[in-house]
């Protein structure tokens, strides 16, 4: 019967079909009630099974942990079937070590809610098993230290999730916990952490006191280890003071023992708290000379990851003390180290292993991107053109790696929540098969006694038909409510990953209108130009990360937009803005991007097929709490443009305007906002009879405080005659 039991489960795993599932859940529930009925009447057979769950518990457990760094999901998976074994076989012990378990793994990933919510239920469980542990025949009983190691978790998760008061409160109970710890070295890391919140909530006395009684413990006991860490953690509580020679004095006596013991580790790990300091301080001699003995050590241990963010430290460094080369040395140094990595911005990597997310990929290589800009943006200060060009280059290129990375992680992120919510119901399901089980028992226990077969039956039955109706009916209200925030989640993912595209045409020309500029020798224009185009780019990315901007960034965008494309096509058209007052100084919002690609079809589908005297008029008005964009000039018109465009064009055409409308339909489906664009031709019949874009874009209600932003007045000037003087 255990047999089928773990054959069922698996056929429930794998199959999608809603009869077939329902019919398992049947089988599998009388497979539950058989073998508990036979467990319970066997003892010695049903002790000597509990050792086996134990054992394949804590295999479970453990496989869990090697695979965690390489394939998080694997990781998920193996504690899932350990939970999933020790409810069935109400094994309480390896159920809250799976919870804890799996709540590791939750904070590690930084979903703290989902970690939260794991401890509690071990918290509950540890709490209703104690209650009931002179009644239980459960043999794997929790004990006081399981409870320890469940609230040690909860600390770190309130912790790390800035719940600073409900982390000391979990704290003082682990303080009375710490007898029945098992670890003597998680023991001492409670007592840190505690000092360690004390510190943090501003109650300097208390944490010193409980950092000096740990640091004494530790020393008389000789572990040096913990020694050198509570030294950091001292360290840590007097810079967040601000006294910064307390700081330095305990960071050097951790340093001493870390070294003597050879703890790398924490030795980069204090060097760099040390560096940091060096670097407040503006002492770039003294952080030079620490991050190199870093760099040093990492590529002893062969950590890439501190070795490639030293070196981009230390490039930084240089670039503030204006030592360009050697700051492009170091850079450099690091893309090298961690670009083991394919031309696409990947590590290279077996096709399964790809499948698993590399921690902080993304960040890390934005580290470098700001670093390889920053010296662009310092060798463009000291009119090195082509210098600074090569390294936007080089920054374009690495930052096109990151949003390549970050959405791999985005995606894997993705899967996870899904698994987890997968993961959920199953254990939703089984603990509610375990109530069931635990339900039948009672009922056959009364049968047993009043030998009655049929009473027993009947009763079954009708419980096991409402548990089933309960759980279907949970089931399908979690199931309604995932795929609804499934939905919602790719609608956003959908609307972000539209928003703050820019036509590349537009991007290569402009580089090509710089390189116009250095092959005429004009370096005050190419380097005005220049400028403007990295303002507009990091002003389009900037607002990418948002669905609404200020109305006043959304047009000082279309303004260096138009200043650069007025100085391709200067004989071509003027352009004019005009601003209704009541929108100056106001919070009224629009989705970024949103009115530029109308911009766009006006100037090169419309004004530069017009032989001079060329016109743009962008007029922005408040309407019934909405804004009224028209966006009109007297080009060539609609039809026109139709007739002339290549295939290419028009296919490019057809895909930003599909694009804007998608972003429309989105926004209005998602906000419930009732945004509505009309095009039409200003003067048909006409020789040159223009177009006008009509625009509403209502205001959300309950929108969020926005910073202050300049306000805009008047009619823009051009860009280049603004740089004049």
């Amino acid at each position: 019967m255990r047999i089928l039991l773990n054959y069922v489960y698996t056929l429930k795993v794998e199959m999608n079909n809603s009869k077939t599932y329902l019919a398992l859940i049947v089988i599998n529930t009388l497979c539950v009630l058989t073998c508990n009925m036979t467990f319970y009447s066997q003892n010695n057979s049903y002790t000597n099974y509990n050792i086996q769950q134990k054992d394949s518990t804590s295999l479970l457990l453990d496989s869990a942990k090697i695979l965690f760094e390489e394939n998080p999901s694997k990781s998920i998976d193996l504690i899932n079937r350990s939970l999933e074994s020790s409810i069935l076989n109400r094994n309480t012990a390896g159920e809250a070590q799976s919870y804890i378990a799996l709540a590791q793994v939750q904070r590690k990933l930084k979903r703290y809610l989902q970690a939260e919510e794991s401890l509690l239920r071990c918290k509950k469980l540890l709490d209703t098993s104690k209650g009931n542990s002179t009644n239980t025949k459960d043999s794997q009983g929790p004990s006081e230290s399981l409870r320890f190691e469940c609230v040690y978790e909860l600390v770190l998760v309130y912790e790390e999730s800035n719940k600073l008061d409900k982390a000391l409160l979990e704290s003082e109970l682990s303080q009375t916990l710490l007898s029945s710890a098992s670890n003597v070295t998680k023991r001492n890391n409670a007592i840190r952490n505690h000092g360690r919140l004390f510190s943090k909530l501003g109650r300097s006395n208390e944490a010193i006191a409980q950092f000096n009684t740990l640091l004494k413990s530790e020393r008389d006991a000789g572990d040096k280890g913990g020694e050198s860490e509570t030294l950091i953690s001292i360290s840590e509580h007097y810079m967040r003071k601000g006294e910064n020679i307390q700081a330095k004095s305990y960071l050097s006596a951790s340093l001493d023992i870390s070294k003597a013991n050879q703890f790398n580790e924490k030795t980069l790990r204090a060097n760099g708290m040390l560096a940091n300091l060096f670097n407040e301080e503006g002492d770039f001699a003294n952080e030079l000379d620490v991050r190199n003995f870093n760099v040093t050590l990492s590529e002893t241990t062969q950590d890439d990851a501190t070795n490639y963010e030293q070196n981009i430290a230390i490039g930084n460094a240089y670039i503030r003390s204006d030592n360009l080369v050697l700051a492009e040395h170091f850079v450099e140094s690091g893309i090298e180290k961690i670009n083991r990595i394919d031309n696409t911005g990947i590590r290279t990597k077996s096709e399964e292993d790809r499948a698993a997310p590399i921690p902080n990929k993304s960040t890390n290589l934005q580290l470098g991107a700001d670093a390889y800009r920053l010296l662009a943006e310092s060798y463009l200060k000291k009119n090195e053109l082509s210098k600074s060009l090569e390294l936007y280059k080089k920054y374009a290129i690495l930052q096109d790696s990151v949003q390549v990375v970050h959405a791999r992680e985005l995606s894997a992120a993705i899967e996870l929540s899904n698994n987890f919510g997968k993961s959920e119901q199953r254990l939703e399901l089984l603990e509610k098969e375990r109530e069931l089980s635990e339900q039948s028992i009672s009922l056959l226990q009364q049968d047993q006694e009043l030998k009655s077969g049929q009473i027993f039956n009947r009763n079954l039955i009708i419980g096991l038909l409402i548990g089933l109706l309960l759980i279907l009916a949970i089931v399908g209200l979690i199931i309604t409510k995932t795929n609804k925030a499934r939905r919602t989640s790719d609608k956003l993912l959908a609307l972000q990953s539209m928003s703050g595209q820019m036509n590349p045409h537009f991007i290569f020309n402009a580089l090509n209108s710089v390189n116009e500029y250095i092959s005429q020798n004009d370096e005050r224009q190419a380097n005005r130009y220049l400028t403007s185009f990295s303002k507009l780019m990091r002003q389009v990315m900037d607002d990418s990360k948002h669905t609404f901007i200020p109305l006043t960034e959304e047009i000082e965008m279309l303004r260096l937009y138009l200043d650069l494309e007025h100085a391709r096509f200067k004989d071509q058209f003027e352009y004019s803005f005009h601003i209704d007052d009541k929108l100056l100084n106001s919070d009224f919002e629009l989705p970024p991007m949103m009115v530029q690609p109308f911009i766009e079809n006006a100037i090169w589908h419309g004004l530069r097929y017009r032989s001079g005297g060329g016109s743009l008029n962008i007029h922005f008005s408040a309407a019934n709490g909405s804004i009224e964009i028209l966006i009109s000039d007297n080009g060539i018109g609609i039809q026109k443009s139709k007739e002339l465009k290549t295939i290419h064009q028009k296919k490019q055409n057809s895909m930003g305007m599909k694009n804007i409308y998608t972003r429309i339909s989105l926004m209005n489906e998602i906000y419930n906002i009732g945004m509505a664009v009309n095009i039409s031709e200003q003067n048909p019949g006409n020789e040159n009879p223009g177009t006008l874009v009509k625009m509403l874009v209502p205001q959300r209600e309950n929108k969020s405080t926005i910073k202050e932003h300049v306000s805009i007045a008047g009619t823009p000037k051009n860009l280049f005659q603004q740089n004049t003087n």
